[in-house]
């Protein structure tokens, strides 16, 4: 779960294709892609506008013997995924 980099200037638009572009490289089960400036660019991933979206979507599932990697800026407020987790 990826929240959007805030604070990039002009870079934004390259950063966020960018990390796109490296997330492809690998094998993961899921990616959940949070916020405006990834949405875009084409891909296969789950993607949410808002870090309470993503929550929602999160709150809904049925997660056993799973790992997260949650990352964001601090204006992502992924913090909300996480608690919906943990719900």
């Amino acid at each position: 779960m990826i929240g959007a980099m805030a604070e990039m200037g002009i870079e934004t638009e390259a950063e966020h294709e960018s990390l796109i572009n490296q997330i492809k490289k690998h094998n993961w089960h899921k990616v959940i892609l949070v916020g405006k400036p990834f949405e875009p660019y084409k891909n296969d991933f789950l993607y949410f506008d808002q870090s309470a979206d993503a929550a929602n979507w999160a709150q809904s599932q049925n997660f056993e013997n799973t790992y997260f990697l949650i990352k964001g800026s601090r204006s992502s407020q992924m913090e909300k995924i996480l608690t919906a987790i943990k719900k």
